[in-house]
């Protein structure tokens, strides 16, 4: 079998500086004086952009090219530090003492030292570059699953691995899956955090309660606690991969709480907001299933996602759910089976929209 790393069709080079960052998409790289001796030469490849030659820049080069490897940079005083995924050319950086710690990622390995440390000098180019290769046989990706009867229901993870094997996928799985749990109970929890800490997981997709996060008067029931828990897991270990669950809103909204107004729709686009205001206060990934749900009920999808506590997923709402996780995890859609039926086909596709809309927006390009 064959575990499939994160493949780009063409190379991502970020350009960076103190003033903001420009995405570059490109083949390959070429430095200026290489272009202008094969000048006059007759070429299939295709135009790319070149790097200019600038002084104080630090350029961070990870072979092969679609390896998007994360990577951290310091600044030996502490004055600096910023998280990169892949290529990427920092201007504007001032002379000094910097280090490159390499983070561990799924489907890669190396030879080269783990952390690197080199001396910018004023009006110069330092480059920190380090190859990858695939390792034979495959290493499993380890996925932790943390969450409750929204996790449960249906056999949802289950269909998550259904998708893996159909792709191939080598996995090492486990789950802590508690009814009623909120994050805070996992929080407190002893046997949650025993798996959290039972290894190195690459991926921890978490799942939240929906009403929690509908408002702001109630953030401090879930916010803090998913900080914690984020801590938690970065302290056990650096390099694994948060996904957050965007939850999905009640049928009936708010307004079987006394005093509350909010229709379905309200919900959901304050969840929508506030999910993705979360994932990037605390540098968690995002699974966008609410909104994959909102698409696909807006957009008349025939069957309901829903069980009839207007909360719980029906099993085309899991189904949908372990979509979305599938592509926000593995950048992949989900491969189709001669024996789905058209309505889970249906449900493929709006997954595969509405994640593949922007890995940007959703923190899941390259989070941390």
């Amino acid at each position: 079998m064959n575990s499939t790393a994160y493949l780009a069709g063409r190379k991502r080079l970020n350009c960076s500086s103190s003033g903001g960052r420009s995405i570059l998409w490109a083949g390959a790289l070429f430095l200026s004086f290489f272009l202008s001796a094969c000048a006059g030469e007759e070429s299939d490849s295709p135009v790319v952009p070149i790097i200019p030659a600038v002084g104080d820049t630090i350029f961070v080069d990870v072979e092969p090219d679609y390896a998007e490897v994360r990577w951290h940079l310091t600044k030996s005083t502490g004055a600096y530090s910023h998280y990169g995924c892949g290529d990427e050319v920092l201007t504007g950086m001032s002379p000094g003492e910097y280090n490159l710690s390499w983070i561990y990622e799924y489907g890669w390995v190396s030879s080269s030292p783990e952390l690197e440390t080199a001396e910018l000098v004023k009006d110069s180019i330092l480059t920190f570059q380090r190859t990858y290769m695939a390792p034979d046989p495959p290493l499993p990706l380890k996925i932790l699953f943390l969450g409750s009867s929204y996790f449960g229901y249906n056999d949802m993870v289950q269909t998550f691995i259904s998708f893996c094997q159909r792709a191939g996928k080598v996995l090492a799985l486990d789950t802590r899956i508690v009814g009623g749990y909120r994050i805070v109970d996992h929080v407190n929890d002893y046997n949650s955090i025993y798996k959290i800490k039972q290894c190195e997981w690459d991926y921890i997709l978490l799942q939240g309660g929906a009403q929690w996060l509908s408002l702001p008067k109630w953030h401090h029931e879930v916010v803090p606690y998913l900080e914690a828990i984020r801590d938690t897991i970065y302290q056990n270990c650096s390099h694994t991969r948060i996904i957050y669950m965007m939850p999905w809103a009640y049928e009936d909204g708010l307004t079987w709480i006394p005093g509350e107004i909010d229709t379905w729709e309200i919900m959901q686009k304050n969840l929508y907001k506030y999910s993705l205001q979360v994932s990037n206060n605390l540098g968690l990934g995002l699974a966008p299933a609410g909104w994959a749900w909102y698409r696909a009920i807006t957009g008349g999808y025939e069957y309901n996602l829903y069980l009839p506590d207007k909360s719980h997923p029906s099993v085309y709402g899991s189904y949908l759910l372990a979509c979305a996780l599938y592509i926000s995890v593995f950048k992949e859609e989900v491969i189709s089976s001669a024996i789905d039926p058209n309505r889970y086909i249906e449900l493929q596709e709006i997954a595969g929209r509405t994640v593949f809309d922007d890995f940007n927006l959703w923190n899941i390009a390259c989070p941390r």
